[in-house]
């Protein structure tokens, strides 16, 4: 639970309502600059109490929050990585009795029941995710959709034929639970949706407005030389100048956005336009999920870009 910084009378906050707090009685506004504010919320708590004039610069606010917040989740992970090799974790689907390391669970879970929820190297906090996850089939939830069966069998009968062991990526339920989401939590005007979190349909012309004053356009700098373009067309200028096809890579290679986060960060670093095998300390170590460039624009733009075609 969180304290507001400005001693309020009311304390103890959830991160999502300490972000609400903030903007409603304190007029700071972070929803806008990013829906995802409160995955640095215990930061942002800290520089405020230290600088109450970051008040009123709350791009700068949440700029060196985030920072800090992806330090510490990559610590947090290293930790759980190196008692999750000793820890016995419980199958959300098997018998009790079976019991298995953290990178057990998730090879297990994926090869046997075919829950597709990432890679462990990707995960942090798994104690609470893994929380969260069981209480959701033993109130019979599918975790997909949220329908409501009636029983565990009818509740894993359709999540088999329907394809749902798996996450909604709509669903902000989970994003603490996900490194890379420490690595974008602030994303331009323009991507962010009216619909997000505390978000409502009369939102929608402050968003607007906000986008038309203050929103810059998102520059990303090449991987190979000193261009800078947007997004899209910087990955069109990195395949036709440098010969360096991301989009065909990530295919051939089968590369999800965390061993893409991983790899445009390695070709930054080493210029190197291979992609490395995979016993590579690449694919493992945690560093390499941290941008080489602040405010990365291509890493910011890989959400939106998955599935687009170039």
């Amino acid at each position: 639970m969180l304290s507001c910084p400005f001693d309020c009378e009311s304390q103890g906050y959830h991160p999502i309502e300490l972000i609400h707090h903030l903007e409603t009685v304190h007029e700071i506004p972070l929803s806008p600059l990013s829906p995802n504010a409160f995955l640095c919320a215990p930061e942002i708590l800290h520089h405020l109490k230290t600088d109450r004039a970051l008040t009123y610069h709350p791009k700068e606010l949440l700029e060196i929050s985030q920072a800090d917040a992806l330090k510490r989740v990559l610590k947090d992970q290293q930790i759980e990585r190196a008692v999750g090799k000793e820890k016995q974790f419980q199958c959300l689907f098997c018998d009790p009795k079976y019991l298995f390391t953290r990178d057990e669970w998730f090879k297990h879970s994926f090869d046997v029941h075919e829950l597709n929820i990432g890679l462990s190297d990707n995960v942090v906090y798994f104690d609470l995710f893994l929380s969260k996850m069981k209480k959701v089939l033993q109130r019979f939830f599918c975790l997909f959709c949220s329908s409501s069966f009636t029983n565990a069998d009818t509740l894993y009968d359709h999540m088999y034929k329907k394809r749902h062991f798996r996450l909604n990526s709509k669903s902000s339920k989970y994003d603490e639970h996900y490194i890379v989401n420490y690595a974008s939590i602030i994303k331009p005007f323009a991507s962010c949706s009216a619909n997000g979190p505390l978000a409502d349909e009369n939102d929608s012309e402050t968003v607007s407005d906000i986008n038309d004053e203050d929103a810059e356009p998102l520059i990303a700098k090449c991987v190979f030389c000193e261009e800078r373009l947007e997004p899209e067309e910087c990955i069109r200028h990195c395949k036709t100048i440098h010969n360096w096809d991301l989009p065909s890579i990530q295919k051939l290679y089968n590369l999800d956005i965390y061993d893409t986060i991983r790899f445009i960060n390695y070709a930054r670093i080493t210029q190197s336009k291979e992609i490395p095998n995979k016993s590579d300390p690449l694919w493992t170590e945690s560093k390499w999920l941290i941008p080489v460039l602040e405010d990365d624009a291509l890493l910011i733009f890989l959400d939106d870009a998955a599935d687009d075609t170039f």
